[in-house]
Formats: C-alpha cells, sequence, structure tokens
C-alpha cells in the first residue's frame, strides 16, 4: 500500500512539474487507432477523402507506426485533385496563435501536395482542381526540376524563397497561425530537432493567407494533385497532426501519453 501511495504522489508531482502549454497540447491525429487501407474505408470518420476525377486514391499505411498517405491515383490525369480532411478544434477568428505541427516525407521527386488549415467543414475547391479553401497553405512540389517545400503568400509563391528536400525523409513543420490577422510563421526541423526563433522560414510580417476570412479555421486539408509527370501517385505521407494554443516550438508530448504510462505502473504495482 505504501508503495502505491508513493507512485500515486509521483504522478501528481510529475503533473505539476509539466509545462502548462504541453498539458494544452492536442491531438488532431497519428493515425495509429485505424486499421491500414483506404482512407474511406478505415478512417471514416473523422476522415473523408474526395476527388475530382479518377478514383480515390489515399491510404493509411505504416507498421508499427502510421501515417496518411495523401495522393491521386496511380494512372492520374494531369489535372486530377484529390482532397484528404477532418475537423480540429475550431480556431477562433480572434485568435492570435495557435501553432499546427505536423511532419511530412515525400515517396517520390515527383510530390505535388498542399497541407494546411480551412475554415471550410466541407471543402469544395478540388472539385474544379483549385486550392483556394486553404487559410495557411504549405506546399511539397517540384520547381524548376527540384523537389521542395515552400508556402503560399496571399495571391502566390515566392519560387526563390523555397527549401530543397529529400525523398524518404521524414521533416517537422510548426505553422503559429495568427487567425486575427490572416497570417502565420513557418519553421521546419529534421529528426527530433526542436525549432528554435533562429530556424524560422517564413515570417508573419511576410506571409498572408492564401484565403481571408473572419471565420474560425475548422478543418486540416491536405490536397493532392497531377500533372508533375510519372504514374507512381504523387504519395506524399503525413502523421502526427497537433494544435497547440500559442506559439509552440517544441516536437509535442503530450501530458496525456506520460501520464497513461505512469498510470499504468501503478496498476502493475497494485497486481
Amino acid at each position: 500500500m505504501r508503495k502505491v501511495v508513493c507512485l500515486i504522489c509521483f504522478v501528481f508531482v510529475a503533473m505539476l512539474l509539466i509545462p502548462a502549454n504541453t498539458l494544452a497540447v492536442t491531438l488532431v491525429d497519428n493515425f495509429d487507432s485505424y486499421a491500414t487501407g483506404p482512407v474511406n474505408t478505415v478512417a471514416k470518420p473523422p476522415w473523408t477523402e474526395a476527388w475530382n476525377q479518377g478514383a480515390a486514391a489515399s491510404t493509411i499505411a505504416g507498421s508499427g507506426n502510421q501515417y496518411l498517405v495523401a495522393a491521386v491515383s496511380p494512372t492520374f490525369l494531369a489535372a486530377q485533385t484529390d482532397a484528404d480532411w477532418r475537423g480540429v478544434t475550431a480556431i477562433p477568428n480572434a485568435d492570435t496563435a495557435t501553432t499546427l505541427f505536423l511532419r511530412f516525407r515525400a515517396e517520390t521527386s515527383t510530390a505535388n501536395s498542399s497541407f494546411g488549415l480551412t475554415d471550410m467543414a466541407t471543402p469544395t475547391g478540388y472539385q474544379t482542381g483549385g486550392f483556394g479553401d486553404y487559410a495557411n497553405q504549405m506546399r511539397v512540389s517540384v520547381q524548376s526540376g527540384v523537389l521542395g517545400f515552400d508556402v503560399r503568400n496571399g495571391g502566390g509563391f515566392n519560387l526563390t524563397n523555397r527549401y530543397p528536400i529529400n525523398v524518404g525523409q521524414w521533416y517537422n513543420v510548426w505553422a503559429v497561425v495568427n487567425n486575427s490577422t490572416d497570417k502565420y510563421d513557418v519553421y521546419m526541423t529534421t529528426g527530433l530537432d526542436d525549432a528554435i526563433t533562429g530556424t524560422i522560414l517564413y515570417q508573419q510580417t511576410l506571409q498572408g493567407f492564401r484565403k481571408t476570412s473572419t471565420n474560425p479555421l475548422v478543418d486540416f486539408l491536405a490536397m493532392t494533385q497531377g500533372g508533375t509527370g510519372g504514374n507512381n501517385g504523387l504519395p506524399l505521407d503525413i502523421d502526427d497532426i497537433y494544435l497547440t494554443p500559442g506559439s509552440h516550438l517544441e516536437i509535442p508530448e503530450p501530458a496525456t501519453m506520460i501520464l497513461l504510462g505512469l498510470g499504468g505502473l501503478v496498476l502493475r504495482r497494485r497486481k
């Protein structure tokens, strides 16, 4: 009994030591709770996949660690556009800082995908091959023969301010979104490296939403479009999507996971 009491005290102290901003981390999805297979078969709801032509292509894949594969069908047409979305905790129009975190990996050198947040509960832009539903739009694509990462600033992309990426490597991305001004900061690292102020790629003073509105942001949206060549479906892997109030530049480690582990220790000791 004394050991159990000590362990309970340890859990309580651990809770006090966890920073408040960590406790506020919200897991949108890490895809580990689904079976593998087509998105609309194994992950709907909360996910929805829709496309304007061709066939369903996006899947939940992986062994041990699962992830979303955003793609178009392998025999895609140039204008085929595939969209995958799910709801998130709404970010009010008055909100000045919420951080979207995720990881991505390009499976091929012809990737052509975007991801970010939207105020559309049911996006419709994919129907005409458009990306106008995005608030903050981040993109992995081929420009001038080079696979790279860039972000949308209002009416267009700055093609001189792109960052080359490697096929098969996971990247961490943070977008600190200011919904009140329709602006956002973007950071990117690899491995287990947290972001720091000095690693900022795009700053709010220069980066505006593609679509401005006075609505809350309510969905995470990933879109893939044909047209960059090859018949491989242009797959982009996305994993570990989180939202955190404020500017949170660490790789999220939700307190709930820590506490579940400690709780399990208490239960084992009681047996």
